[in-house]
Protein backbone atom coordinates (compact mmCIF):
# COMPACT_ATOMS: atom_id res chain seq x y z
CA UNK A 1 0.00 0.00 0.00
CA UNK A 2 1.45 3.33 -0.81
CA UNK A 3 -0.25 6.42 1.66
CA UNK A 4 1.11 9.96 2.44
CA UNK A 5 2.91 10.80 5.24
CA UNK A 6 4.04 14.03 6.99
CA UNK A 7 7.64 14.71 8.52
CA UNK A 8 7.97 15.47 11.93
CA UNK A 9 8.98 18.85 12.62
CA UNK A 10 9.11 19.77 8.81
CA UNK A 11 10.75 23.22 8.33
CA UNK A 12 11.76 24.87 4.89
CA UNK A 13 15.03 23.94 6.06
CA UNK A 14 14.85 20.53 5.20
CA UNK A 15 15.05 20.40 0.97
CA UNK A 16 16.35 18.14 -1.28
CA UNK A 17 16.25 14.58 -2.15
CA UNK A 18 16.29 12.01 1.07
CA UNK A 19 15.19 8.67 1.65
CA UNK A 20 12.76 7.31 4.17
CA UNK A 21 14.40 4.54 6.09
CA UNK A 22 11.85 2.56 8.04
CA UNK A 23 11.75 2.37 11.72
CA UNK A 24 13.09 -0.89 13.38
CA UNK A 25 10.77 -0.26 16.50
CA UNK A 26 7.23 0.07 14.37
CA UNK A 27 8.17 -2.88 11.83
CA UNK A 28 8.26 -5.40 15.00
CA UNK A 29 6.43 -4.43 16.70
CA UNK A 30 3.15 -4.13 14.38
CA UNK A 31 4.28 -6.78 12.17
CA UNK A 32 4.26 -4.44 8.89
CA UNK A 33 7.14 -3.85 6.99
CA UNK A 34 7.72 -0.12 5.38
CA UNK A 35 10.00 -0.03 2.28
CA UNK A 36 12.20 2.51 1.66
CA UNK A 37 11.69 5.81 -0.52
CA UNK A 38 14.15 7.99 -2.41
CA UNK A 39 11.47 11.36 -2.34
CA UNK A 40 11.36 14.87 -2.04
CA UNK A 41 12.06 16.44 1.25
CA UNK A 42 7.86 18.17 1.77
CA UNK A 43 5.76 18.28 4.47
CA UNK A 44 3.79 14.98 2.89
CA UNK A 45 5.66 12.52 1.94
CA UNK A 46 4.56 8.70 0.43
CA UNK A 47 5.29 5.47 2.34
CA UNK A 48 5.18 2.08 1.19
CA UNK A 49 3.49 -0.04 3.83
CA UNK A 50 2.89 -3.65 3.28
CA UNK A 51 1.59 -6.46 5.58
CA UNK A 52 3.09 -9.53 4.82
CA UNK A 53 0.62 -11.72 7.55
CA UNK A 54 -3.02 -12.19 7.07
CA UNK A 55 -3.74 -10.35 10.17
CA UNK A 56 -5.43 -7.16 9.68
CA UNK A 57 -3.17 -4.45 11.08
CA UNK A 58 -4.17 -0.34 11.62
CA UNK A 59 -1.76 2.03 11.64
CA UNK A 60 -3.24 4.77 13.49
CA UNK A 61 -2.62 8.52 12.35
CA UNK A 62 0.59 10.31 14.05
CA UNK A 63 2.60 6.92 14.73
CA UNK A 64 5.99 7.07 13.62
CA UNK A 65 7.20 4.38 11.11
CA UNK A 66 10.38 6.21 9.86
CA UNK A 67 12.76 8.43 9.49
CA UNK A 68 13.72 10.75 6.60
CA UNK A 69 17.17 11.29 5.87
CA UNK A 70 18.84 13.54 3.63
CA UNK A 71 21.19 12.18 0.83
CA UNK A 72 23.89 14.11 -0.99
CA UNK A 73 23.05 14.43 -4.64
CA UNK A 74 26.55 13.80 -6.59
CA UNK A 75 27.44 14.59 -9.89
CA UNK A 76 27.15 11.70 -12.12
CA UNK A 77 30.56 9.35 -11.96
CA UNK A 78 30.10 6.66 -14.40
CA UNK A 79 32.72 6.44 -16.94
CA UNK A 80 33.26 9.79 -18.52
CA UNK A 81 35.18 8.43 -21.70
CA UNK A 82 31.33 6.60 -22.23
CA UNK A 83 29.54 9.84 -21.89
CA UNK A 84 31.62 11.62 -25.03
CA UNK A 85 31.66 8.63 -27.31
CA UNK A 86 27.71 9.74 -28.84
CA UNK A 87 28.46 6.33 -31.01
CA UNK A 88 26.15 3.45 -29.63
CA UNK A 89 27.39 0.09 -30.00
CA UNK A 90 25.13 -2.40 -32.64
CA UNK A 91 23.37 -3.80 -30.03
CA UNK A 92 22.51 -0.89 -28.76
CA UNK A 93 21.22 0.14 -31.92
CA UNK A 94 19.07 -3.32 -32.61
CA UNK A 95 17.37 -2.56 -29.29
CA UNK A 96 16.44 0.49 -31.04
CA UNK A 97 15.44 -0.95 -33.74
CA UNK A 98 13.96 -2.91 -32.33
CA UNK A 99 11.74 -1.03 -29.82
CA UNK A 100 11.02 1.29 -32.44
CA UNK A 101 8.01 0.07 -34.31
CA UNK A 102 5.72 1.74 -32.47
CA UNK A 103 7.19 5.06 -31.21
CA UNK A 104 7.44 8.13 -33.04
CA UNK A 105 10.33 10.32 -34.22
CA UNK A 106 10.65 12.02 -30.72
CA UNK A 107 10.27 8.78 -28.90
CA UNK A 108 12.76 7.70 -31.32
CA UNK A 109 15.06 10.59 -30.03
CA UNK A 110 14.06 10.27 -26.55
CA UNK A 111 15.37 6.66 -26.56
CA UNK A 112 18.69 7.16 -28.09
CA UNK A 113 19.39 10.07 -25.84
CA UNK A 114 18.46 8.05 -22.84
CA UNK A 115 20.51 4.85 -24.46
CA UNK A 116 23.51 6.52 -24.93
CA UNK A 117 23.32 8.35 -21.39
CA UNK A 118 23.85 5.15 -20.43
CA UNK A 119 25.48 2.95 -22.18
CA UNK A 120 28.13 1.71 -19.62
CA UNK A 121 25.32 0.03 -17.60
CA UNK A 122 24.47 -2.31 -20.47
CA UNK A 123 26.11 -6.18 -21.00
CA UNK A 124 27.06 -6.41 -24.54
CA UNK A 125 28.51 -9.88 -24.24
CA UNK A 126 28.18 -12.75 -22.16
CA UNK A 127 31.41 -12.07 -20.44
CA UNK A 128 29.92 -8.89 -19.01
CA UNK A 129 26.94 -10.64 -17.37
CA UNK A 130 26.95 -9.58 -13.72
CA UNK A 131 28.60 -6.33 -13.96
Amino acid sequence: MLTSGQINDYCNDIKGIGIIEPSDTFGKLDKVMIGRTLTTADENVPVRLMNPSNEEVIVYRGTIVGQFEQVKEETDKRNPELKKNSQLPEQLKDLIRQASENLDDTEIESVKKTLTQYQDVFALTDEQLGR
